[in-house]
């Protein structure tokens, strides 16, 4: 797997700039996909960047809400739990 850097500065009130520390190997494969697309290196960078938050973003937050209905105290009851599996055919 690629270890990526990231580090942004401020360029204007619409758009970051935004740097990385990447392979050489994952580099020559963003160069690679800008040739054969015809994209810039910035678009292809920028788009997978949307493609992985948008991904990512509602998994991350539905952690954060069950870690806090958790801290509340809040969880299923055992009867709760045992009808959602019996929905799926599992008899916990």
């Amino acid at each position: 797997m690629f270890k990526v850097r990231l580090f942004a500065t401020l360029v204007n009130m619409k758009k970051v700039l935004i740097g990385a520390r990447i392979e050489p190997e994952l580099k020559e494969a963003l160069d690679h996909l800008s040739k054969v697309t015809r994209r810039s290196l910035a678009h292809i960078v920028r788009e997978a960047l949307q493609n992985y938050v948008e991904r990512n973003a509602w998994q991350i937050e539905a952690i954060l809400e069950g870690v806090q209905e958790a801290e509340a105290g809040n969880f299923a009851t055992e009867e709760e739990v045992r009808e959602f599996f019996l929905k799926w055919g599992v008899d916990v």
